[in-house]
């Protein structure tokens, strides 16, 4: 039997060492189901538990646990930003076909811009289309400026391209959506156009949401040295969100997995003409 020389407090005091650190045990190694959810935390800072939870349950065998996920993510200080409150207004009321709301696939598409600017400055415009049913991602395209004849070349390439068609698409009232010759393009493709009323962007709320999510996830958080390096991570980015990020109203799996679900649309689709 070993006989103690001094007291725990006084070896201490001697050498000048807090008791507390001493008493402290070594931290654990974070095993595998930590592991991976560090790693899916630093990869995806902007995502909160709940994301993050859905993201690992299809990728980890056996399922992790949402309220793992939340304490390894407070022990190591990984909660993602809190979001702004956003401003409440008073909803304005709008006709019929403007408060229509898809019941299928490909019922009704919505495109808007979004802006932002290349490492020298400049500004890069960038055409965002979404499907409001399954809330997929279906283009981000970018260019320095976009004209009305752009935005209808850019929607028959991608009818062409996808074999899909929308019967209606929805926008704001900007200039370039409502050019008289992109409406009656429309029209000749048998695609009725619905516009929001002015001031009013919560009538066009699915791609809005998008825009949100492609801003912060994004955009704000890196620096494009030119077009062709936007390009290249905007259409990255549209993959992962379709094929990876879980989505809360596609019942908190990825918009793509949720599209395939569904039935496709019966529509004939025919080669545009311009």
């Amino acid at each position: 039997m070993k006989h103690q020389i001094c007291s725990q407090r006084k070896a201490c005091q001697t050498l000048s060492v807090c008791r507390s650190h001493y008493r402290k045990a070594e931290k654990k190694q974070p095993d595998k189901a930590e592991q991976a959810i560090l790693e899916a935390s630093e990869a995806k800072p902007t995502w909160g538990i709940r994301k993050i939870t859905s993201y690992l349950r299809t990728r980890h065998v056996p399922p992790i646990n949402h309220k793992r996920v939340e304490r390894v993510r407070r022990e190591n200080n990984l909660q993602s930003y809190a979001k702004r409150k956003a401003n409440r207004r008073a909803k304005m009321p709008a006709p019929d076909s403007q408060r229509k709301q898809a019941s299928s696939l490909d019922e009704i598409w919505s495109y808007d811009f979004k802006q932002d600017r290349t490492r020298e400055g400049r500004r890069a415009r960038i055409l965002v289309i979404c499907d409001e049913y399954s809330h997929e991602c279906l283009l981000l395209d970018s260019a320095r400026s976009y004209r009305s004849s752009q935005v209808r070349e850019t929607l028959a390439r991608l009818m062409e391209t996808t074999r899909r068609k929308p019967r209606y698409i929805r926008s704001d009232n900007g200039p370039e959506f409502k050019n008289g010759k992109l409406r009656s393009w429309l029209l000749e493709q048998g695609i009725e156009p619905i516009y929001t009323q002015p001031g009013s962007p919560w009538q066009n709320g699915y791609v809005e949401s998008l825009n949100a999510s492609l801003g912060r996830e994004l955009l704000d958080r890196e620096i494009f040295e030119n077009m062709q390096h936007l390009q290249t991570r905007l259409e990255q980015w549209r993959r992962e969100y379709n094929e990876e990020r879980p989505h809360g109203s596609c019942g908190n799996i990825p918009p793509s997995l949720y599209a395939g679900q569904l039935q496709p649309s019966t529509l004939t689709i025919t080669k545009p003409n311009f």
